[in-house]
């Protein structure tokens, strides 16, 4: 790759900021807590510096859908075996469909877009109400899930996503309950070609 051609492309974290009480836009300073967040702040910084101009940050949170990511599953096979479920109800963040993100990331880059850029869910959620979401919606008794508050530690993801929109329109990454039923969807007919083979 020569000196003025080229774009490079890396997906890092909210968590950059910390725990942000209010959304935080492309352009806040980092305020990363934990060694992941810290290293995600330092590839941001050191892409900024040695590629100006020439590459793209896609910040994103708690991406579930797609074949590497298995939150949902995970969770299902977990409603499926154990009696009970505690899970944290306080640390909040953005979702992230999985499908639509990568779709958002290729449009970004059709559109030729540089620096930063927030892709991420228009939904906030713990931990425990997203479970409540995947429970209802795969037909799992949700009374088996319990509420885990905590004081301090956590994290809480709250990502600006007004450029996102501005770019690719407001559906570009689809509501939580929308996500979970695409992929309840996509399984379903997957089950049925494999049937039919």
């Amino acid at each position: 790759m020569s000196e003025t051609s080229g774009l490079l492309v890396i997906a890092t974290s909210g968590t950059v900021f910390g725990k942000a009480k209010l959304a935080q836009k492309e352009s806040a300073r980092a305020n990363p807590t934990d060694a992941l967040a810290a290293s995600h702040a330092t590839a941001e910084r050191l892409l900024a510096r040695d590629l100006p101009g020439r590459h793209l940050i896609v910040r994103t949170d708690r991406v579930f859908g797609g074949s590497r990511c298995k939150v949902v599953e995970s969770l299902c096979d977990r409603l499926r075996r154990e009696a009970s479920i505690r899970l944290c109800n306080h640390d909040l963040g953005q979702p992230t469909y999985g499908p639509d993100l990568a779709e958002s990331m290729l449009d970004l880059l059709k559109h030729d877009q540089r620096g930063i850029v927030h892709a991420v869910g228009p939904d906030r959620h713990s931990p425990f109400s997203f479970a409540r979401l995947v429970a209802f919606l795969h037909g799992y008794p949700a009374d088996r899930l319990e509420a885990l508050v905590e004081t301090g530690g956590g994290r809480s993801c709250y990502l600006d996503r007004q450029r996102l929109r501005e770019l690719l329109g407001p559906k570009a990454i689809r509501p939580v309950a929308d996500g979970l039923r695409a992929m309840r969807h996509r399984s379903s007919a997957t089950r049925r070609i494999i049937r039919a083979a």
